[in-house]
């Protein structure tokens, strides 16, 4: 009978992949199947949490206080960008998700703290002529080959890389408007990001298909 190691539950329909978090199934011989699985309480994460917001919300405060007295605010905006990523972050990494959603996450909030900086210090152009575009080619380039080489794959897994790979074109819709001064990584990752959304939808258009009508029941 096909099992969830994930969510603790038996199917007695043929499923290949649980409907609640996307696994793959197991076979298990079991003559009694619990419908209702005991529900175990979550680890208690929160108060790690809360401790972490705090210091970063007091060494924030430091921070401001030091540059009120210097009369400039500049450094203070900046550490509380890095502040505010760092929470996020946190609050990423103790999800329970798939790892690809989450790396995806954490990439894209990396890029928007970056960009944030670059606003901040009035000097965007590092930013977004070479951190965006290596950062995002050099991730999707990453994320196929894991998923190439990978074994059990999950549907979720080739969406995930989809959406990477569509923020991998965001970049030459920049230098198309004129924002981006050195075109050469920009198109570096178009060409990477085109090559791997054309891959996907010759390889792999069913399972992302699946993840599509999974995510918005359709």
């Amino acid at each position: 009978m096909p099992y969830c190691k994930q969510c603790h539950i038996h199917y007695e329909t043929p499923q290949h992949q649980c409907v609640l978090c996307g696994h793959l199934l197991e076979k298990d011989d079991v003559s009694v199947v619990s419908h209702f699985p005991t529900f175990k309480k979550p680890k208690a994460y929160h108060k790690i949490f809360k401790a972490f917001i705090y210091i970063n919300i007091l060494s924030f405060i430091v921070m401001l206080f030091i540059d009120l007295q210097n009369q400039t605010i500049d450094f203070a905006f900046i550490a509380g960008t890095i502040h505010l990523y760092a929470i996020i972050m946190a609050s990423f990494v103790f999800l329970s998700e798939f790892w690809t959603l989450k790396v995806t996450k954490i990439i894209l909030l990396t890029l928007i703290m970056l960009l944030s900086i670059g606003l901040l210090i009035r000097e965007s152009t590092w930013a977004l002529d070479y951190v965006i575009p290596i950062v995002l080619g050099v991730n999707i380039m990453l994320y196929s080959i894991v998923i190439l080489f990978k074994k059990d794959r999950e549907d979720d897994d080739g969406f995930h890389v989809l959406l990477l790979s569509v923020l991998g074109l965001m970049p030459y819709g920049f230098l198309l408007l004129g924002w981006i001064e050195e075109p050469l990584p920009t198109q570096i990752t178009f060409l990477i990001s085109l090559g791997v959304i054309i891959g996907l939808f010759f390889f792999n258009l069913k399972s992302i298909f699946e993840a599509i009508k999974r995510r918005f029941h359709v």
